[in-house]
């Protein structure tokens, strides 16, 4: 029916001209809908448990300076935590950024393993100057742009291929108008913020990732 009612800022409700076998439907954004029948009674008592959505809104986000809660932050932030990561066998960490990521599109410049990716997120920024984001490593910036050092006769490599995938906690992608509000200009084209892992006191803990492969000779 069209029959509700909102709770106060302690939680007490009323609902009046109830049928006794009706059923009551608890709702509230970011909490499991709850559907409870009324078998005559006068009280009816019901403790909201949040849902997968509201667990995300409060999952703690990097943006630049400083960290937030995913509820507060006003930008548009996607992230790839380390979990996501270790289940993806490459070497380059923008790799896993590959299908995953909605407004972010990367390809690699050949096949070679370590090639430079080509990101741009949500499209071409502008027709002259570059369209590749900025790269902040642990609050420092970072070009992932073609150095002499990193370039061979079997094309060029990506200075990004040298972080172990392995020692990367979370990936946070800014991809907005925020992202120019923290860094300026060098964040036009979006900022891709890679945070490592580090040591955590009472801890110990080892991960070992092995991969292997084999390949063949197409034109001995």
């Amino acid at each position: 029916s069209s029959k509700g009612t909102t709770s106060d800022v302690n939680g007490f409700y009323e609902l009046k001209d109830v049928s006794p076998a009706a059923t009551l439907r608890f709702s509230y954004v970011g909490y499991t809908v709850q559907e409870i029948a009324l078998d005559g009674r006068n009280t009816v008592n019901v403790s909201l448990q949040e849902n997968a959505e509201g667990a995300k809104l409060n999952e703690v986000v990097v943006v630049g300076y400083a960290t937030t809660t995913r509820r507060a932050n006003t930008g548009s932030v996607s992230s790839i935590t380390r979990k996501d990561i270790a289940s993806q066998p490459v070497v380059d960490p923008i790799a896993t950024m590959q299908g995953a990521v909605p407004g972010i599109f990367a390809s690699a410049s050949n096949g070679l393993t370590g090639s430079q990716f080509n990101v741009t997120i949500r499209g071409m920024n502008s027709l002259s100057a570059g369209s590749e984001p900025l790269y902040v490593i642990d609050g420092v910036p970072y070009f992932n742009e073609s150095l002499n050092q990193f370039t061979s006769a079997n094309g060029t490599q990506s200075p990004l291929a040298t972080i172990n995938t392995a020692d990367i906690e979370r990936i946070d992608i800014l991809k907005d108008a925020d992202a120019t509000a923290i860094y300026g200009a060098r964040g036009s084209n979006g900022v891709i913020l890679i945070t490592t892992r580090k040591g955590r006191s009472g801890k110990t803990k080892f991960d070992l990732h092995v991969f292997t492969g084999a390949s063949t000779v197409v034109n001995k």
